[in-house]
Protein backbone atom coordinates (compact mmCIF):
# COMPACT_ATOMS: atom_id res chain seq x y z
CA UNK A 1 0.00 0.00 0.00
CA UNK A 2 1.33 3.43 -0.92
CA UNK A 3 0.91 6.27 1.55
CA UNK A 4 1.71 9.92 0.99
CA UNK A 5 2.94 12.83 3.03
CA UNK A 6 -0.69 13.83 3.27
CA UNK A 7 -1.05 10.63 5.21
CA UNK A 8 -3.39 7.81 4.44
CA UNK A 9 -4.75 6.72 7.77
CA UNK A 10 -4.02 3.02 7.34
CA UNK A 11 -0.78 1.16 6.86
CA UNK A 12 2.67 2.70 7.09
CA UNK A 13 2.87 6.48 6.75
CA UNK A 14 6.45 7.22 5.76
CA UNK A 15 7.82 10.01 3.67
CA UNK A 16 11.05 8.04 3.17
CA UNK A 17 12.84 4.95 4.44
CA UNK A 18 16.14 5.23 6.30
CA UNK A 19 17.83 8.60 6.61
CA UNK A 20 16.05 11.72 5.32
CA UNK A 21 16.60 12.46 1.64
CA UNK A 22 19.82 14.22 0.75
CA UNK A 23 19.06 17.90 0.07
CA UNK A 24 21.27 17.79 -3.02
CA UNK A 25 19.37 14.82 -4.47
CA UNK A 26 15.88 15.92 -3.35
CA UNK A 27 15.89 19.72 -2.86
CA UNK A 28 12.08 19.72 -3.15
CA UNK A 29 11.92 18.48 0.45
CA UNK A 30 13.92 21.43 1.79
CA UNK A 31 13.36 24.43 -0.51
CA UNK A 32 12.29 27.42 1.55
CA UNK A 33 11.78 25.41 4.73
CA UNK A 34 13.39 28.01 7.02
CA UNK A 35 11.23 30.89 5.75
CA UNK A 36 8.08 28.78 5.61
CA UNK A 37 8.71 27.45 9.10
CA UNK A 38 9.27 30.97 10.45
CA UNK A 39 6.09 32.33 8.88
CA UNK A 40 4.22 29.25 10.11
CA UNK A 41 5.41 30.00 13.65
CA UNK A 42 4.19 33.60 13.36
CA UNK A 43 0.79 32.31 12.24
CA UNK A 44 0.79 29.94 15.23
CA UNK A 45 1.62 32.88 17.52
CA UNK A 46 -1.45 34.74 16.26
CA UNK A 47 -3.60 31.63 16.76
CA UNK A 48 -2.18 31.12 20.26
CA UNK A 49 -2.76 34.79 21.11
CA UNK A 50 -6.42 34.56 20.04
CA UNK A 51 -6.86 31.26 21.86
CA UNK A 52 -5.26 32.76 24.97
CA UNK A 53 -7.54 35.78 24.73
CA UNK A 54 -10.65 33.60 24.57
CA UNK A 55 -9.45 31.40 27.44
CA UNK A 56 -8.62 34.51 29.51
CA UNK A 57 -12.15 35.85 29.06
CA UNK A 58 -13.63 32.45 29.95
CA UNK A 59 -11.41 32.09 33.03
CA UNK A 60 -12.20 35.66 34.09
CA UNK A 61 -15.92 35.02 33.93
CA UNK A 62 -15.41 31.73 35.76
CA UNK A 63 -13.33 33.54 38.39
CA UNK A 64 -16.06 36.09 38.96
CA UNK A 65 -18.76 33.42 39.17
CA UNK A 66 -16.73 31.42 41.71
CA UNK A 67 -16.00 34.54 43.79
CA UNK A 68 -12.30 34.47 42.95
CA UNK A 69 -11.55 30.77 43.24
CA UNK A 70 -11.46 30.34 39.45
CA UNK A 71 -8.66 32.89 39.15
CA UNK A 72 -6.29 30.23 40.48
CA UNK A 73 -6.61 28.46 37.12
CA UNK A 74 -4.80 31.24 35.23
CA UNK A 75 -1.36 29.57 35.53
CA UNK A 76 -2.78 26.71 33.45
CA UNK A 77 -2.77 29.07 30.45
CA UNK A 78 0.98 28.53 30.25
CA UNK A 79 0.47 24.95 29.05
CA UNK A 80 -1.70 26.01 26.08
CA UNK A 81 1.24 26.55 23.65
CA UNK A 82 2.82 23.27 24.70
CA UNK A 83 -0.44 21.35 24.29
CA UNK A 84 -1.17 23.08 20.96
CA UNK A 85 2.19 22.18 19.42
CA UNK A 86 2.42 18.70 20.91
CA UNK A 87 -1.06 17.56 19.95
CA UNK A 88 -0.85 18.94 16.42
CA UNK A 89 2.72 17.81 15.63
CA UNK A 90 2.04 14.39 17.14
CA UNK A 91 -1.30 14.20 15.32
CA UNK A 92 -2.17 12.78 11.92
CA UNK A 93 -0.94 15.81 9.93
CA UNK A 94 2.41 16.16 11.78
CA UNK A 95 2.16 19.94 11.72
CA UNK A 96 0.62 22.89 13.51
CA UNK A 97 -1.97 25.03 11.73
CA UNK A 98 0.69 27.56 10.77
CA UNK A 99 2.93 24.83 9.38
CA UNK A 100 0.02 23.43 7.37
CA UNK A 101 -0.68 26.82 5.84
CA UNK A 102 2.98 27.06 4.86
CA UNK A 103 3.14 23.47 3.53
CA UNK A 104 5.75 22.11 5.94
CA UNK A 105 5.55 19.23 8.34
CA UNK A 106 7.60 17.43 10.97
CA UNK A 107 8.90 13.94 10.37
CA UNK A 108 11.01 11.71 12.54
CA UNK A 109 14.47 10.85 11.26
CA UNK A 110 13.18 7.64 9.66
CA UNK A 111 10.42 9.41 7.71
CA UNK A 112 7.40 8.47 9.81
CA UNK A 113 5.16 10.89 11.66
CA UNK A 114 6.44 11.74 15.13
CA UNK A 115 4.58 10.13 18.01
CA UNK A 116 3.21 12.18 20.92
CA UNK A 117 6.30 11.65 23.08
CA UNK A 118 8.59 12.82 20.32
CA UNK A 119 6.30 15.79 19.62
CA UNK A 120 6.29 16.70 23.32
CA UNK A 121 10.09 16.47 23.52
CA UNK A 122 10.44 18.63 20.39
CA UNK A 123 7.99 21.21 21.76
CA UNK A 124 9.58 21.39 25.21
CA UNK A 125 13.05 21.67 23.69
CA UNK A 126 11.84 24.40 21.32
CA UNK A 127 10.32 26.51 24.09
CA UNK A 128 13.25 25.71 26.38
CA UNK A 129 15.87 26.77 23.85
CA UNK A 130 14.11 29.99 22.90
CA UNK A 131 13.49 30.81 26.57
CA UNK A 132 17.11 30.26 27.57
CA UNK A 133 19.08 31.30 24.49
CA UNK A 134 16.48 33.51 22.82
CA UNK A 135 17.04 32.65 19.17
CA UNK A 136 20.55 31.15 19.17
CA UNK A 137 19.19 27.59 19.10
CA UNK A 138 17.32 28.53 15.96
CA UNK A 139 20.44 29.84 14.21
CA UNK A 140 21.62 26.24 13.88
CA UNK A 141 19.41 25.94 10.76
CA UNK A 142 21.91 28.01 8.79
CA UNK A 143 24.81 25.67 9.56
CA UNK A 144 23.47 22.26 8.51
CA UNK A 145 22.38 20.94 5.17
CA UNK A 146 18.90 19.77 6.22
CA UNK A 147 18.07 23.09 7.94
CA UNK A 148 17.41 21.46 11.32
CA UNK A 149 17.18 23.60 14.46
CA UNK A 150 18.81 22.57 17.75
CA UNK A 151 15.54 21.13 19.08
CA UNK A 152 15.15 19.07 15.89
CA UNK A 153 18.54 17.45 16.45
CA UNK A 154 17.74 16.68 20.09
CA UNK A 155 14.26 15.32 19.32
CA UNK A 156 15.34 13.30 16.28
CA UNK A 157 13.07 15.16 13.87
CA UNK A 158 13.38 16.98 10.57
CA UNK A 159 11.02 19.57 9.08
CA UNK A 160 10.35 19.15 5.36
CA UNK A 161 8.07 20.52 2.69
CA UNK A 162 4.74 18.78 2.35
CA UNK A 163 4.89 17.32 -1.12
CA UNK A 164 1.97 16.27 -3.28
CA UNK A 165 1.25 12.55 -3.23
CA UNK A 166 2.45 12.19 -6.82
CA UNK A 167 5.94 13.45 -5.87
CA UNK A 168 6.45 11.01 -3.02
CA UNK A 169 7.59 7.43 -3.38
CA UNK A 170 7.01 5.47 -0.22
CA UNK A 171 7.83 1.87 0.54
CA UNK A 172 6.17 -0.26 3.19
CA UNK A 173 8.40 -1.50 5.99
Amino acid sequence: MMDSLYGARSGVDRAWTGEPPDPMARPDYYDGVVLRRSIGYLIDCVILFLLGLVLTVILSIFGIITLGLGFHLFPLLSIVPIAYSTLLIGGPDSSTFGMRLMDVQVRSWGGERPNMIQALVMTLLFYGTIAITWFFGLLVVFFNIRRRAAHDFLAGTVVVRRLPASAVTVREA
